[in-house]
Formats: structure tokens, C-alpha cells, sequence
């Protein structure tokens, strides 16, 4: 179809193009039992999608019913993040100057669309100046968040920096949010995106056409705090929900490949069905 499409910006194909497009038509009964296998991947997609939903809900109850709704209990501490965490600004640009180190680069994008920093990331290369290595070098526990950004609603969106990536600096638009004693990095991720710290994030972003976070606003966003044992309580349960989540997205993604792969087999005649009663139902051509 691609291959016979006309046209500049908007291919297209009409119907004299599209009445000689050549398919494999097998008799009637092959047809229905292709069909009919086809459906059985599709009704497995289906459902794991619909239990993916399901899992995504129970997520955000867990993390509704176990922080932010805990903002107000009068055990946890209400601290300000800079009393919990080290705040660290990185002023890091892309550039790649003759005479600095070579470092990789935890850009603005990286944090923005993963949860995970994780070595499975394609950092950017650039260079730095050895003050800047020592000082904003990300390390394990560490969380970063989007300082800069061009709506309001973007900022303060955090990553978790899970394991040791050697040579690993925070770049422009970003702060490390390093945390102190008695505080877990993960905790400290997933309470900064209830409601209500996400909302302070967006009323002290300073800007017209693009806002900002200043040192100041670290003083003023606040987190509910509990004991270090209910933290690492509370992330793990979290950490479980959204390990069932993954699985889930992997397993129907696993449907999908499978789909096409017998797709490509049946649909050209290189896999013919010859007897759905059969326990070798497929055969090669």
C-alpha cells in the first residue's frame, strides 16, 4: 500500500490503485479459521488491557490513600523539602568544550518522560569542568525534578535515580533533590506528585513565558514525612503496584508481536491451517 501511494505531503491511494492491490485469499473455511485465531490474540490484548487499566486505578488509590491523605495526620511531620532533602541546582549545559572532561548527561526530556533514571537510558555526551563534576554528579537515591519550564504544570516532575551510572551529571533545567537522614529517595519521588505538592509546584513557578523554580520555593513546597519505617513501608507497596503494572504492559506488548508475527505467517500462505480439531493445527507450507 505504501509502495503504490501517490503524492507529496499527504500520500494517498485511490480506486483504481486499490482495485489491482494483490491479497492471498485462501477457500472460506482457512478464512474463518485464520480469523478465529487472529480474534484469540486479540481478545488476550483485550483483557490484558483492561486489567492494565484495572492496576492503574489501584496505583492511584495506594498512592492517594497512602500519602496524600496522610498529609493532615498529626504522626507524619510537615517539612519543608529543603529540610529533607539537599537542593542542588545544576547549571550543566549540552555543550562539548575542547579542554573539559567527558561526562554524560541527564537531560530535561530523560526525567520529564521516565520515572526510573536508570543505565538503560541513552544519555547524552558533553563535557564539564571538574567542579562541576564533583558537584553535580547524580548518584543513587537521588531524585531529580524539572526546575524550568514553558507552563507551570510541568514543573516539579521527578525521577527516581535507581542504581550507580558512572559519570552521570544533572544537566540545565533540573535540580537534585539529594535526600537527608532519616528520608528515602523513592518516598520523597512518589510525594511529590500528590495533588497538593504537585500544586505548590505550580503556584511558586515564577515566569511570564517561561516559569521557574528560585532556592526560595524549596523553602516554601512542604511534604508529609513519617517515620523511616512507614516510608520504606509505603514504597514498597508501591514499588509492588507498579511492578504489576510493568508486567502487564510487557506481557501485552509480548500478545502484540506474537499477533503480527502469525499475521505475517497466515496471511501470506507460509502457515496454512488444515484442521483446527487437529493438535497440529498450523503447518508450514
Amino acid at each position: 500500500m505504501k509502495s503504490i501511494a501517490v503524492g507529496g505531503t499527504m500520500p494517498s491511494i485511490n480506486t483504481n490503485i486499490l482495485s489491482n492491490v494483490i491479497i492471498c485469499l485462501p477457500p472460506m473455511n482457512e478464512q474463518k479459521a485464520i480469523a478465529s485465531l487472529l480474534e484469540t490474540w486479540d481478545t488476550a490484548i483485550e483483557k490484558t488491557e483492561a486489567l492494565i487499566e484495572e492496576k492503574e486505578k489501584r496505583f492511584k488509590w495506594l498512592l492517594r490513600t497512602l500519602i496524600s491523605d496522610q498529609q493532615d495526620n498529626p504522626e507524619w511531620r510537615k517539612v519543608r523539602l529543603e529540610d529533607t532533602c539537599e537542593v542542588i541546582v545544576s547549571p550543566v549545559d549540552k555543550k562539548t568544550v575542547y579542554g573539559e572532561l567527558p561526562v554524560k548527561l541527564c537531560n530535561y526530556t530523560d526525567v520529564y518522560y521516565n520515572d526510573i533514571i536508570g543505565s538503560d537510558i541513552d544519555f547524552m555526551s558533553a563535557t564539564a569542568k571538574p567542579s562541576e563534576i564533583e558537584k553535580f554528579s547524580i548518584t543513587e537515591g537521588d531524585v531529580i525534578i524539572t526546575k524550568d519550564s514553558e507552563t507551570p504544570n510541568d514543573i516539579g516532575v521527578p525521577a527516581y535515580v535507581k542504581g550507580t551510572i558512572d559519570n552521570l551529571l544533572c544537566g540545565y533545567h533540573l535540580a537534585i533533590l539529594r535526600p537527608k537522614k532519616q528520608t528515602i529517595g523513592k518516598y520523597v519521588c512518589y510525594a511529590l506528585t500528590s495533588p497538593r505538592v504537585k500544586y505548590d509546584f505550580y503556584r511558586f513557578a515564577n515566569g511570564i513565558t517561561r516559569f521557574g523554580l528560585t532556592m526560595e520555593s524549596y523553602k516554601k513546597i512542604k511534604i508529609s514525612l513519617p517515620m523511616l519505617s512507614e516510608q520504606k513501608r509505603i514504597v514498597n507497596l508501591l514499588d509492588t503496584s507498579k511492578k504489576e503494572i510493568e508486567i502487564l504492559k510487557q506481557l501485552a506488548e509480548q500478545y502484540r508481536v506474537q499477533k503480527r508475527g502469525l499475521m505475517q505467517k497466515l496471511l501470506t500462505g507460509k502457515w496454512r491451517i488444515h484442521d483446527l480439531t487437529s493438535s497440529t493445527a498450523v503447518r508450514n507450507r
